[in-house]
Parts: C-alpha cells; structure tokens; sequence
C-alpha cells in the first residue's frame, strides 16, 4: 500500500502494480455509470489513469465495457488522444446522452460508441400513492463535488438560491435537502450537507430538514413519496424524480443535466447567472405538471440496453 510520504512516482508505481495483480485472471474490465472520462481543469491525468488501466486489462486479456458513461468535453491535445485510446481498446463503450456521444464523435475509436440511457433509469421504483401535505414540498439537491463543501467562488448563486427559497417558503412551499453525496475517505471529503449549510449564511432564515437520499429503492420511493417538485445540481436527483413522476428544474451548467431537462421539457438555469425571481417563476411553472410516462419509459428501456453487448460475450 502507498505511503503518504512516498514521492508522486513511487506511489503511481504501486498503484500501477497492485492494479495489474488485481486483474488476474478477470475477463471482463468495466465502467459502470457516471462521467468518468474527464479532465478536470484541463488536466489529462484523470485520463491518463483510466488509459493505463484500459491497457492492462487488454494485457491481462480482459474485454473493456463502458456502461452508461459520460464523457465531458474534452480540451485538444493529449486529453482527446487518451480518450481515443481509450475508445479504440474498448469492445463496446455505451454512453448515456447526447452530449457524451457529440464529446466523442471526432476521437478514434468512435465506431465502438453508442447511445443509451443512464443507468439509474433501470431501477426498479414502486410509485407509492401520492402523500399530500398541507404544504406542497420542494426537493433540493446541490453537488458539493462539483462546487465544493462551503461554495467558495459561487456566492451569488448561493444568494439567489437562498432568496429563492425564502421567497418559495412566503408562497407555502415547504423546503426539503436531498443529500446525495456525504464522503470522507483517506482525506478527501465531499459533504452536500455541509453545503447546504453554507445557504444560512447567504440569507437562508429557517432550519430546513436534510434527507439523505438511500440506495435502496423501496425507501428512495418512501422518500420521494410526498415531495411535489425538485430543483436542484444533482443528475440523479432529476432522474429519480423522473422515475416518481415528480416535475423538476435544472441548476447547473453541465450538458447532461441541460439535456435531461430538456428531454422532458422541463426548465433549466444556468448556475453561473441565476436569478431568484426566475427560479421561483420556473418552480410554480413545474407545479402540477405531468411528466410524459413514454419518455421515462423509453429511457428505462435504453438504459436496459446498456448491458446487452456485455451480456452476449458472457453467455
């Protein structure tokens, strides 16, 4: 095992050979869900780890599977080369929308992509009979991994937010946090709690109720069982609230949540310009709406399709 104190090499060679003794004897390497292909402040290491990955697997002679993946934009250079390396040493690489396939269409080894449908949209969720408050109920969800635990460089829309939701409460909303991310591991910790305690600071008056959302379906849809709308940063919290029939508006400025949203022809605002006002309108446009069940149903069909290439080369 690496040490702290160990130099950056040293610790990637340990890495590199534990990686290629746990590949003994396997005979599938998989990517299941999640835009793991990415390069975060134009970095390509992130890449380049998974290319070192992808090719001891093909050594080891493992067959490569990407599962409902996002790939995000990726800068020119070596970051769109790792990826192209990566492509062309997979035996099939299903992406989960559009925008991830548009990401990929100018790499080599495109011909191994394919569209489906992310991977939640398979989960089995029993719609429970609607429980109705005296006050509609507004899911919130925030993404701490993508704007850190206190949003340092995002107060404005901290503030909006904020004011939005004060302004949603006055109208007879009651306001409800999905957590969907609480990680502290080897250091590294990433709490949408935390975050979400960072709206008190920017105008947010009375204590609102933090849920963690389970990974279990049956108390996913206990808990999603009386909410009216969600809004939020969270991909999944939108794809849950699809698969309960729940309206919904997008927070963010990432493409397959804008996506998503407009799939289903709900409202999307841009995290970088978010006004309070239009949020507070984009949520009471949303309530009441019925969401399309031939959409969700097809989503829940293609996400299914993610396994089928992988489960020929099993049986």
């Amino acid at each position: 095992m690496a040490r702290a104190g160990w130099s950056r090499w040293r610790r990637l060679a340990s890495y590199a050979l534990a990686t290629w003794r746990s590949l003994r004897g396997c005979s599938h390497l998989v990517f299941g869900g999640g835009t793991l292909f990415h390069a975060r402040a134009r970095s390509p290491m992130n890449l380049a780890l998974i290319a070192m990955l992808v090719l001891m697997a093909r050594l080891r002679g493992a067959q490569v599977f990407a599962l409902g993946v996002g790939v995000a934009s990726l800068p020119k250079g070596v970051s769109q080369r790792l990826m192209g390396f990566i492509l062309t040493l997979a035996q099939d690489f299903a992406v989960r929308d559009a925008s991830s396939l548009a990401n990929c269409r100018r790499l080599s080894g495109v011909s191994k992509v394919r569209l489906t449908a992310d991977l939640v949209f398979t989960l089995p969720l029993e719609k429970l009979p609607r429980i109705s408050g005296l006050r509609p109920v507004l899911g919130i969800t925030l993404a701490a991994s993508d704007i850190g635990n206190d949003g340092l460089g995002y107060e404005d829309f901290l503030a909006s937010l904020a004011l939005a939701l004060e302004c949603l409460r006055e109208q007879g909303w009651e306001i409800r946090f999905l957590s969907f991310q609480e990680l502290d591991l080897d250091g590294m910790k990433l709490s949408d709690s935390t975050l979400f305690a960072a709206l008190y600071r920017y105008g947010l008056g009375q204590a609102v109720e933090t849920i963690r959302v389970s990974s279990l379906p049956a108390e996913i849809a206990l808990q999603f069982s009386d909410i009216d709308a969600v809004v939020g940063m969270r991909f999944h919290g939108h794809v849950l609230a699809a698969l309960m029939d729940i309206p919904f508006v997008g927070l963010g400025r990432d493409s397959k949540l804008a996506d998503l949203c407009a799939y289903f022809s709900m409202p999307f605002l841009e995290l970088d310009d978010l006004q309070s006002d239009r949020l507070v309108a984009a949520v009471e446009q949303t309530r009441g709406q019925v969401l399309n069940h031939e959409k969700t149903f097809t989503l829940s069909r293609t996400a299914a399709a993610n396994f089928s290439s992988i489960g020929a080369s099993i049986s």
